[in-house]
């Protein structure tokens, strides 16, 4: 499992600050967890994005997955990010499968 922060400057093509998007790009249906909020599932294939506030400190952004068969979930990553002016906002892509109880998942940050 991934952990990072996203800071100033690190991804160009990430959204604008505030902002959390999320792309579904495995065959499974995935979603955002932060203190605040708890995203709708994404889709295969779709991405959603959401304004979110967080204040000035980092709060953690679980990425979970939903299962096909069952409507049990499985954490896929946790990522650090802020909201706060001078920050990047959060781009999310899932992808893999959820073969082997979800080990066949994984989420990388857009650049």
């Amino acid at each position: 499992m991934a952990s990072a922060t996203l800071g100033a400057g690190t991804a160009v093509a990430a959204p604008s600050t505030g902002t959390v998007k999320l792309c579904a790009d495995g065959n499974y249906s995935v979603r955002v967890e932060l203190p605040t909020m708890n995203s709708p599932l994404v889709t295969p294939g779709s991405c959603r994005s959401w304004k979110v506030s967080t204040g000035p400190t980092f709060v953690p952004v679980r990425v979970v997955g939903k299962f096909n068969t069952s409507t049990n979930m499985f954490h896929i990553d946790t990522y650090y990010w802020t909201s706060s002016p001078g920050w990047l906002g959060l781009g999310i892509h899932a992808g893999g499968t959820t073969a082997n109880g979800g080990q066949g998942a994984w989420s990388y940050l857009e650049s």
